[in-house]
């Protein structure tokens, strides 16, 4: 004998379920709740997004540099609030790829506005270069005698190791 087992209620005929309204408007209201900490939260990843584009520019150039066989590196200019991309000197910046432009990033406007460039200590310079070997130098051509330091915000630190050229963030 079968037997048929049923869900509902002899007293409810109807049984419960939502409307399409009702699941609509609590979905609009869930998205609009959750659009309000994000929009407050994006300039926030800001300062740690630049410090790795800054360490992934250094890695380019020391990279290109011993590619080439031409002597590459970064000027930083904290009057300006940016640095460029170069080979040879800085007054031959590189071509950005992205825009074909010089290669230049610019602190403090568009997708870096809460970004600031506080120093940039390169030996006794602010200008880093990296020879055939991918060893690092400052601006007076002389190999660094100390880690290279960036600094973003005043309070990230972006680090150029003395020997080898290694690049990394805190």
């Amino acid at each position: 004998m079968r037997r048929v087992v049923s869900f509902k209620s002899d007293t409810d005929s109807r049984g419960f379920a939502f409307t399409l309204v009702e699941l609509m408007i609590v979905i609009t209201v869930i998205a609009l709740l959750a659009l309000i900490p994000l929009s407050r939260g994006i300039s926030s990843f800001q300062p740690p997004l630049a410090a790795q584009k800054l360490v992934s520019d250094i890695q380019y150039v020391q990279a290109l540099a011993m590619s080439t066989s031409t002597r590459c590196g970064v000027d930083f200019n904290v009057g300006t609030n940016a640095y460029t991309l170069f080979s040879g000197t800085p007054s031959t910046p590189l071509t950005d790829p992205v825009n074909q432009g010089t290669y230049t990033v610019q602190y403090g406007t568009g997708v870096y506005s809460e970004v600031s460039l506080s120093s940039a200590s390169i030996g006794s310079t602010s200008t880093l270069y990296f020879d055939s070997r991918g060893k690092p130098y400052n601006g007076s051509g002389t190999a660094l005698t100390s880690d290279g330091l960036i600094v973003l915000n005043g309070a990230i630190n972006v680090t150029v190791t003395r020997e080898t050229g290694y690049t990394a963030s805190s």
